[in-house]
């Protein structure tokens, strides 16, 4: 089953965080929403001490630097236009049922 495909004008941020804009889309690696959230805990060690919180946000930020477009933020629109598509007729199919 799939996530459903959430936006609010040209910003979507389910089943992952981008950007549209006019030939081109931004898209928020994993790995880096987990590292900027995970910077201001590390700040803050004498009140977050959980060591399995920790280790969830080293691990997403360890695993999403395993892909090839790792730093690949800006990318043309057409790769993910057709996904994109494809996800909100899913979507909308799942809304009619």
């Amino acid at each position: 089953k799939k996530l459903p495909v959430k936006r609010y004008r040209n910003v979507h941020y389910l089943p992952h965080l981008k950007i549209e804009r006019k030939d081109k889309h931004y898209h928020m690696h994993h790995w880096a929403v987990f590292g900027a959230s995970y910077l201001p805990l590390l700040f803050m060690r004498r009140r977050f001490r959980s060591k399995l919180l920790h280790g969830f946000f080293i691990g997403s930020i360890m695993q999403g630097l395993t892909y090839r477009d790792r730093f690949k933020f800006v990318k043309p629109l057409g790769d993910f236009a057709t996904q994109t598509a494809v996800e909100v007729g899913v979507a909308e199919e799942a809304e009619k049922k």
